[in-house]
C-alpha cells in the first residue's frame, strides 16, 4: 500500500469540513487509514474497532462482504504498523 500523508491530510480535511454526521462503518473505515498514514496507531485502531463492530452487524451478502475485506485487508496494515513500531522501540 502507498501513503500519501500530505494528500490523505488535503482529503481529510475536506472531508471533515462537510461536517459528516453520519459516522457508519465506511467513515470509521476512511478514518481509520487516515490515522494510519499519518502513522497515529492509536487512533488507527480505536476506529478500526469502531467500524470493524458495525460492519460485522451488517448481513452477509454482496456489498458488505467487500466492506468486511477491507477492514481485513486494513487489518494486516495495522498489524504490520504495530510490529515495526514495537520493533524500532527495541
Amino acid at each position: 500500500m502507498q501513503r500519501d500523508g500530505a494528500g490523505t491530510r488535503a482529503w481529510w480535511d475536506r472531508m471533515e469540513a462537510k461536517k459528516p454526521t453520519r459516522h457508519d462503518a465506511d467513515y470509521w473505515l476512511a478514518r481509520s487509514a487516515f490515522c494510519w498514514s499519518e502513522q497515529r496507531l492509536e487512533e488507527a485502531w480505536e476506529s478500526w474497532e469502531k467500524g470493524n463492530a458495525l460492519v460485522n452487524e451488517l448481513p452477509r451478502v454482496g456489498v458488505y462482504e467487500t466492506d468486511r475485506d477491507n477492514f481485513a485487508l486494513l487489518r494486516r496494515e495495522l498489524e504490520s504498523a504495530r510490529a515495526v513500531a514495537v520493533l524500532t522501540k527495541a
